[in-house]
Parts: C-alpha cells; sequence; structure tokens
C-alpha cells in the first residue's frame, strides 16, 4: 500500500472515537485489518472485537450497540475520504 493511502487511512481510524473512552479506534486497536484493493476499486475494514458473546444480556447489549456505531461511523469516514471505492465494514 502507498504511503499516502495509508496516511488518509489512518487519519481516518484517528478520527473515530469509542462513544464511552473517547478514545480513538486506531489507539484500542479496533481495526484488524484494512484491505484495499485498487483494481476492484474496494476498502474492507475488519474490525477486531467479534460480536458480543457476554454472559450478562445488559453487557452484551451495550458492546454490541458500541461495535454497530463504530461500524456505522467507520462506513461513512471511509466513503467521505475515499468517495471513489466501495467501502465495507466488517
Amino acid at each position: 500500500m502507498d504511503p499516502e493511502m495509508k496516511e488518509k487511512i489512518d487519519r481516518v481510524l484517528g478520527r473515530i472515537r469509542e462513544p464511552e473512552t473517547q478514545m480513538s479506534v486506531m489507539d484500542l486497536n479496533a481495526v484488524r485489518k484494512v484491505s484495499y484493493s485498487a483494481s476492484e476499486k474496494r476498502l474492507l475494514v475488519v474490525m477486531d472485537n467479534p460480536e458480543s458473546r457476554q454472559k450478562c444480556f445488559c453487557s452484551g447489549m451495550v458492546t454490541a450497540t458500541i461495535r454497530r456505531s463504530l461500524m456505522r461511523d467507520l462506513t461513512a469516514e471511509f466513503e467521505k475520504e475515499f468517495p471513489e471505492l466501495a467501502v465495507e465494514v466488517v
């Protein structure tokens, strides 16, 4: 990946904040991998935290809500930064 693309990706990851701690997803290592395909004009963002499987229903719901919020914010910011690419966050 070229340095300019990596810098733009890092800027996006630095802007997205986890709502409870207000730390960036970059600082939290909440994104495991970002894959870019120039030929497919596609950006795939893989989050590190899988769906919650907590014993406590309430904790699980809070975790799932925060995860969905981060996924929504990541999608919006990557689409804004890279309007020419198809963005998928999983």
